[in-house]
């Protein structure tokens, strides 16, 4: 009896990092390497030139008129004011659908990064059902948790963009 409970014990901690779940660490180690694919990856260096206005200058801030600068510093606004109270929430409201398309692809894109044998969701699930043998169940919590980040960055991207909506009236 004791050799059942040394052994299930032992299988646990396999999957555990310091006490914490594997679950939750593979959370964070996904959070950690979307961070470093949003500053190596060449599609978030282009959304970031989007927002300063790329693409012949169709979206961003560039594609805010040049007059709301001269009337916010005619109100009285430094530059910096000027940027953060009239420019930016404009360009904001033009950039926003573009540049969350982009998020959530490179969130369903994230799941290749366990080929370069990085920890990430999908590696963990696939160690944690290669060792226990709960294939099903491993790739059901894997597909529940991406769907579940998809849905909800998905959601908070059309909160967001129907509230910049409201306060554009």
């Amino acid at each position: 009896m004791t050799g059942d409970v040394q052994m299930i014990q032992e299988r646990e901690s396999r999957f555990q990092w310091k006490g914490f779940p594997w679950w939750l660490v593979a959370i964070l180690g996904f959070l950690g390497l979307m961070l470093l694919l949003i500053l190596t990856n060449e599609d978030y260096r282009r959304a970031f030139n989007f927002i300063r206005g790329g693409f012949g200058g169709v979206a961003g801030i560039e594609s805010v008129p040049p007059g709301q600068m001269e009337a916010a510093r005619s109100l009285g606004l430094n530059g910096r004011q000027a940027m953060r109270h009239v420019i930016l929430p404009q360009a904001i409201r033009n950039v926003l659908p573009a540049l969350g398309n982009d998020f959530i692809a490179m969130l369903k894109d994230s799941s290749l990064i366990s080929v370069l044998a990085v920890r990430d969701l999908t590696q963990q699930a696939r160690l944690y059902a290669g060792s226990t043998f709960r294939f099903r169940e491993s790739y059901l919590v894997l597909t529940f948790l991406y769907l579940t980040m998809t849905i909800a960055l998905s959601l908070i991207l059309r909160w967001y963009e129907r509230r910049l909506r409201q306060n554009a009236r």
